[in-house]
């Protein structure tokens, strides 16, 4: 069972959309769940003062209706003494004691009805913030989950990739060494994490000293990059392939290898390759020549049926002006 590289990285696009989606929602929720933190802390604040306002008050008017009490007490003593005395004028100190106990009551008076709205806002506002909550446990666990999904995409992908690799890099070695008769390698720059670097292609034709891409000259590069066409070509084939003058560069002996090579992969594909060079003729199927008379471009199709009568010969081909 195969799954293509383009595949994977679908998935994988798919799952981080859906991962950065729910990490959108969940910083959503964490900022309404500080905001309603905050107000609740308001609240319980303010209830906290209302209450402690309260029972201050409480106290306090406590404390007033005993002092009340205690003194009606004491002047009903008083009176009761006063019998036995001459009647003098207190008149003035109960009535204002009354204007004290009646200003008391008034200030008890002022404090009510209590802000019941507040208790009933805080507890819409809690039973909110724990809806909220269980929500963001819910999404904790689903970003959870999500993780470890691409975790798994994300090893798929790295063993696909690394299977394909080693593959093709086998091709490579084996396909270099049947063109040139030296050894070359497939090197990733970043073996560990294989996605983060690139490729890099080490090769040393036979005589020669071991050279990186960038050091070949213009027939190494050719040879070597037709060895990692072949080397992807003998692992998956497409059905055709289009080379222009990929043998510029190389020597008559390489042409005609390259020949070989592409005249044994034809089994599996179609080659239409552009080239002035006798050797990649000689092993064509079939030849195509481009030839101009009087301003008009005529086009010469030859089939090809045996191919060795045609080695050594020359090929006119007269391209367009």
């Amino acid at each position: 069972y195969k799954i293509s590289l383009k595949e994977v990285q679908d998935d994988l696009d798919r799952i981080e959309n859906n991962a950065k989606s729910k990490k959108e929602e969940l910083e959503k929720i964490k900022n309404r769940k500080s905001e309603n933190k905050e107000k609740i802390n308001g609240i319980r604040k303010e209830k906290e003062e209302c209450e402690k306002k309260i029972m201050n008050l409480q106290t306090k008017i406590s404390l007033l209706e005993q002092k009340k009490q205690d003194l009606k007490n004491e002047i009903e003593e008083i009176s009761e003494e006063a019998e036995f005395y001459e009647k003098t004028e207190i008149i003035d100190d109960i009535r204002g004691l009354d204007f004290r106990i009646k200003r008391m009551e008034r200030e008890k008076e002022s404090l009510e009805p209590i802000n019941m709205m507040a208790i009933e806002e805080y507890e819409t506002t809690e039973e909110r913030y724990l809806t909220l909550k269980t929500k963001y446990e819910k999404i904790l666990k689903e970003k959870e989950a999500v993780l470890k999904f691409i975790d798994k995409v994300e090893n798929r992908k790295k063993e696909v990739f690394m299977d394909t690799f080693n593959k093709i890099a086998e091709n490579f070695s084996s396909i270099f060494f049947e063109l040139s008769g030296g050894d070359g390698d497939l090197l990733l720059e970043n073996e560990m994490e294989p996605f983060e670097g690139g490729i890099d292609i080490e090769a040393k034709p036979r005589g020669k000293e071991i050279k990186r891409a960038a050091a070949m000259s213009g027939g190494e590069k050719a040879l070597t990059a037709l060895a990692f066409v072949f080397a992807i070509q003998r692992y998956k084939t497409a059905p055709f392939y289009l080379f222009d003058e990929i043998d510029a560069h190389l020597d008559d002996e390489n042409v005609r290898k390259v020949a070989e090579m592409i005249k044994r992969a034809s089994k599996d594909s179609q080659f239409i390759i552009i080239t002035l060079r006798d050797a990649m003729m000689a092993s064509a199927d079939r030849l195509f020549g481009v030839s101009m008379k009087d301003g008009i471009s005529k086009i010469v199709a030859v089939e090809l049926q045996d191919t060795t009568k045609y080695e050594g010969k020359k090929f006119e081909v007269i391209e367009e002006a």
